[in-house]
């Protein structure tokens, strides 16, 4: 960091008159004073120089006693000036390679952490993200085809990962609701490429290198992600005050959090959704459930089947089709989803001020379909979302431009979707119908009041809110 000092004019009849020294040379009362914060900033520096020094020595032979002599404020400022000098804990730099095949993109997220001189914990420091599109699952019948993009992913994973760390940098690829959703042979057929791609990368591949992920550990790494970002566990007695993670994805959707108590009301025939976790070493019980088939793409699908109001004209190659929750427009609008493509028009409601309605009806009975649980602890919890929940907040004005956090309520959806519904999407077509999904599912679903307001990432201090974070720290500690 380069610290820049600049001499100080004296203003004209101000109390900084010239004087002469001894050697006859004249100065300011303001340069006495630059000259002497310039010696105090050296000698500082110096002192946080040594103090640093002798606490990594320290460390290195005592363990963990810093965190039992130094307050939190000292432990960050060491740790920063450390970490600056390039002194770090045993391990040193760590790297790993997550690559997302989800189902309208896959993304790669390159992480790169330290080992803290304080306690040796891994501490996160930069980030790759970057995507291609379509998803892995549009290559359902030509899988060669996806290992261009997968190429491009991994030129710039590496261009991230100095070349020295590659054979040691983990890499993994987790499938989620997009190949889950495709016919097993078809799958397998694509996760056989991707296999040969990732082989050849020149980084480590993990044991389980690829693999549909397992829709717990989709919600749980969420989870893990943005109460680690929000630092909810520094103190990891009370997660029963960490946030509440709800994750909306494209084929599917996750909701997690650290009961506050052992028995989870309506959990009859549900204790699958309680698991027994190691987080940072203490074993927790954490509420997760994955339902598939409600993320925004599915639920699109599931809407257009559904709906008792459509017309419904099918062939060979498309499937034309008028329902109530499609935004108003002049043209029809085109849609695919895994290998069915949709032809999709305005089918009027009778007055078009009462167009959300019949479309809550239908969204209603499809979150009812899935048996959605509705957990007491979610109206009074902090709640944290992402995915799909910030991007069409913020494509609908619910965040101010460039901002990739913000709060906002249950009820700020339900109005932005009657609006999308009853005015028309303008170039969002399928705003009347996402939104009237998401606000019924926080609503209907999770059982939230209109009042409850929830925070939504895109970003938490400059780091991806997805479950990939999470995923890279356990391939860390895991070795």
């Amino acid at each position: 960091m380069t610290q820049e000092l600049r001499q100080r004019k004296s203003p004209k009849g101000d109390g900084d008159k010239a004087q002469n020294n001894s050697n006859g040379k004249t100065h300011t009362k303001g340069e006495s004073v630059d000259k002497t914060c310039t010696r105090v900033i050296i000698v500082t520096g110096l002192l946080i120089l040594a103090f640093s020094t002798t606490i990594y020595t320290i460390h290195a032979n005592n363990g963990n006693i810093l965190t039992q002599v130094l307050p939190k404020a000292a432990q960050d400022i060491v740790e920063n000036v450390c970490n600056q000098l390039g002194l770090y804990g045993q391990g040193g730099r760590q790297y790993a390679v997550v690559i997302d095949a989800g189902s309208t993109g896959t993304r790669v997220l390159g992480f790169s952490f330290h080992r803290s001189v304080i306690d040796n914990s891994l501490r996160l420091d930069e980030e790759l993200w970057k995507q291609v599109k379509p998803g892995l699952s549009w290559y359902h019948e030509q899988p060669d085809n996806c290992s261009q993009g997968l190429s491009e992913l991994l030129d710039s994973a590496k261009n991230h990962v100095p070349k020295e760390y590659w054979e040691k940098t983990p890499i993994t690829l987790k499938a989620t609701a997009g190949l889950r959703l495709l016919p097993k042979v078809q799958g397998d057929a694509i996760l056989a490429v991707v296999r040969k791609v990732l082989e050849n990368s020149g980084f480590l591949p993990e044991e389980n290198l690829i693999e549909i992920m397992n829709p717990m550990e989709e919600g749980l790494y969420g989870w893990f992600t943005v109460n680690f970002l929000l630092s909810q566990f520094d103190n990891i007695e009370k997660l029963d005050k960490s946030f509440i993670s709800l994750d909306l994805g494209g084929g599917s959707t996750q909701v997690t959090f650290a009961p506050q108590s052992s028995q989870v009301e309506g959990l009859e025939g549900r204790k699958h959704f309680i698991h027994d976790v190691n987080i940072l070493q203490k074993p927790i019980k954490v509420y997760s459930h994955s339902y598939l088939g409600l993320g925004l793409m599915a639920a699109r699908k599931a809407i257009i089947v559904a709906s008792t109001q459509s017309e419904v004209v099918s062939n060979e190659e498309i499937k034309k089709v008028r329902t109530v929750c499609m935004a108003g427009g002049t043209n029809p609008k085109e849609w695919s989803f895994h290998g069915n493509e949709y032809l999709i028009s305005h089918m009027p409601s009778g007055t078009r001020a009462n167009t959300y309605e019949p479309c809550l009806a239908l969204v209603k009975d499809i979150i009812h379909a899935e048996s959605v649980h509705t957990p007491s602890e979610l109206t009074s919890r902090k709640i944290a979302a992402f995915s799909y929940f910030f991007d069409l907040a913020a494509e609908h004005g619910l965040v101010h431009e460039g901002a990739t956090d913000a709060v906002v309520k249950v009820g700020d959806y339900i109005n932005i979707a009657k609006k999308a519904c009853d005015i028309g999407g303008g170039e969002h077509r399928f705003a009347c119908m996402d939104l009237t999904f998401i606000s019924a599912l926080l609503n209907t679903g999770y059982g939230l009041p209109t009042e409850k307001e929830i925070q939504i990432y895109k970003k938490i201090n400059g780091h991806e809110a997805s479950w990939a974070l999470g995923l890279a720290y356990n391939l860390i500690e895991a070795k």
